[in-house]
């Protein structure tokens, strides 16, 4: 059998526990050192299926600033974060741009809607 073990530290709660996770055949066996049942799904998620909210900009055409701040309502798949960066950093949005504007839906097909997290007012001349 291929056993693994693994030393995380849980960021769910202020506890901030450290957690040793065994691994057999790629499945989470045990998740010891958990103060509580938060620490244990936040291992399994982590190993098994991890998810980040993404943070970055987009570009704003005529705004008073050339960039407004976006994030993901929800946590994507950590393997989709630098695919989803680069789709973001692409894009061109018209100003005035309004916090919580919908920037993309839909990101990547997972589900997680890109909304613009500022107000950009469009230039004055």
């Amino acid at each position: 059998m291929n056993k693994n073990s693994i030393e995380l530290t849980c960021i769910v709660c202020p506890n901030g526990c450290r957690l040793s996770v065994l691994l057999e055949e790629g499945r989470v066996e045990t998740v010891d050192n958990a103060l509580c049942p938060k620490g244990k799904e936040y291992a399994i998620r982590e190993l098994v299926d991890p998810r980040r909210i993404l943070t970055t900009t987009v570009k704003v055409a005529d705004g008073e600033i050339p960039l407004v701040s976006v994030r993901t309502d929800t946590a994507i798949p950590k393997h989709l974060m630098r695919e989803a960066v680069r789709l973001l950093s692409a894009l061109d949005v018209n100003a005035p741009v309004e916090a919580g504007a919908l920037i993309v839906d839909n990101l990547l097909n997972t589900g997680a809607k890109a909304i613009a997290t500022k107000c950009v007012s469009r230039k004055t001349s």
